[in-house]
């Protein structure tokens, strides 16, 4: 491992931990981490907060839970039983929403959650999945939607507006049977502002192969383009939390990859920078196959590092707008949409009848300007003098 920060023991024992492939000199660093006296809460906490608890249970118990205390062993016994029902109503819930678009003649792709989980880990308990993901043609979206309402869900907000904005990729809906909650992100997209993406969403689905997933049949996308995705996913959240790049690393060790491919996708697409600052990341953290640790470099300082907290609601600033739209004039369009386009968030923050929605024009802006502000006063509060 190569790391580039002070991490404490309890950090140096979580990365260990989540790094399945270890070399013999870092699993002799986490039998002496693990013998020594860490402080368990807080390596729990830190899991937690970077929704990795899953992955660090399984390799806990896979050791055999040597030397974690007893109290430890069965807290995460405990979360493991919640989140396993809580995982297996999800992929119930998946199995059904498949089973019926694909009935229904409708091509469909399960994205990231316990999809992945399967395919990468083979266990789909080994993420911590809080909604359900799936990928349809945009051509198809008005058909979905119409199907899903009709088992129930609601889509949040005026959804046929949505698939017409440029910014937007994706939709929520909503279905609560029984005091439950389903919540379906449905994509056409990967990424949204540029033009270009639209015909990067064409490439992906040419290269879907059919495929058996969770038991069902459905689609799947190649392995160059699961990480394309992956990495792409990670730049948007600016590359905050362990959730997103512990898959990643995963991948370059657990699949067979074509890099030249992935490399020749990137370069096509104007995402060659987010894949090498990606694998730079994640090189920081762990060890990576020979031939992606060749011409690694440290992240730049602007970016957050763990064990740096993740920020789920941080805007996303420019230098990562700078990366995702090379073009400055794509850079401006997208900026100026993001101000008045609205989107789900703006439903969530003050739903309105469908009638109403030319309001949102007006709370959008205020909305986005509350957020910012209350970002600076605390700012401005864990900064203050002592």
């Amino acid at each position: 491992m190569q790391p580039s920060l002070p991490y404490s023991e309890e950090d140096a024992a979580l990365l260990l931990l989540l790094q399945r492939h270890r070399f013999p000199s870092n699993a002799a660093r986490l039998r002496t981490l693990l013998g020594g006296t860490l402080d368990w809460p807080v390596l729990l906490a830190q899991a937690r907060l970077h929704s990795v608890l899953p992955l660090l249970t399984a390799q806990l118990q896979r050791l055999g839970y040597w030397q974690v205390p007893a109290t430890v062993v069965a807290e995460l016994q405990r979360r493991t039983r919640t989140r396993s029902i809580h995982n297996m109503l999800l992929v119930q819930e998946l199995r059904r929403i498949l089973r019926q678009l694909m009935a229904a003649g409708i091509a469909v792709l399960p994205l990231k959650g316990m999809a992945l989980a399967e395919a990468l880990y083979g266990d789909c308990m080994l993420r911590d999945c809080a909604d359900i993901d799936i990928v349809v043609p945009k051509a198809q979206i008005p058909p979905v939607v119409h199907l899903l309402e009709a088992q129930g869900y609601r889509a949040q907000g005026p959804w046929e507006w949505w698939t017409t904005s440029p910014i937007h990729f994706e939709i929520a809906l909503l279905r609560t049977p029984d005091g439950l909650r389903y919540d379906v992100d449905l994509h056409w997209g990967l990424l949204g502002g540029d033009p270009r993406h639209a015909c990067a969403m064409e490439a992906l689905w040419a290269a879907c192969h059919p495929a058996t997933v969770l038991g069902v049949d459905a689609w799947a996308m190649s392995p160059e383009w699961t990480l394309l995705a992956l990495i792409l996913h990670a730049a948007r959240s600016q590359w905050q939390g362990l959730k997103w790049l512990v898959d990643i690393q995963e991948i370059c060790w657990a699949w067979t990859l074509d890099w030249p491919t992935v490399w020749a996708l990137a370069r096509q697409w104007g995402w060659e920078e987010i894949v090498q600052l990606t694998i730079d990341t994640c090189q920081t953290l762990w060890e990576l196959p020979p031939a992606l640790s060749a011409d690694s470099h440290p992240p730049p300082t602007w970016l957050p590092r763990f064990p740096t907290p993740p920020r789920p609601r941080q805007r996303v600033k420019l230098r990562i707008l700078c990366l995702l739209f090379p073009q400055w004039r794509v850079r401006l369009i997208y900026v100026l949409r993001l101000l008045s386009t609205p989107t789900s968030g703006d439903y969530w923050w003050r739903p309105l009848p469908v009638a109403l929605f030319p309001l949102y024009i007006v709370l959008r802006p205020l909305r986005l300007v509350v957020g910012w502000t209350q970002a600076g006063l605390r700012t401005l509060w864990r900064w203050r003098p002592a």
